[in-house]
């Protein structure tokens, strides 16, 4: 079975789409809305924990809301209970993966770096 393609934007940000353009030529690259508020049938700590992860991962959209609204009751159940079973811990560390929140995901995709303004050297007497 082959690999699945790799999203344009994941190309982009990673830089597979530079290293070989041809490859990426014919891809949409479709703009998808933000993730918007928590769902209204979550509590108070999931929209807590919802409201954690909108902050700490930036790049999640629209699509990304059914695992991210498991990823946040899963959170909030680790914030407010003393000792979750191990499963909770299991299934949590997998949403963080899908969610491109985990160190191994963060290290394959890194967001753009800012363009250098240099201008200043080129305009000094």
């Amino acid at each position: 079975m082959p690999r699945p393609r790799q999203p344009l934007l994941k190309a982009i940000i990673s830089g597979a789409a530079a290293a070989d353009p041809a490859r990426y030529r014919d891809r949409a690259n479709f703009k998808l809305p933000p993730v918007g508020p928590a769902p209204a049938w979550l509590d108070s700590g999931q929209r807590e924990a919802w409201d954690l992860f909108i902050r700490e991962l930036p790049w999640l959209s629209s699509a990304d809301r059914a695992i991210l609204e498991v990823a946040a009751r899963l959170r909030a159940r680790l914030i407010y209970e003393p000792n979750p079973p191990v499963q909770v811990l299991n299934l949590l560390r997998q949403c963080l993966g899908q969610l491109c929140a985990s160190p191994a995901d963060r290290n394959r995709i890194a967001p753009p770096a800012e363009p250098v303004d240099d201008s200043e050297q080129h305009f000094r007497a």
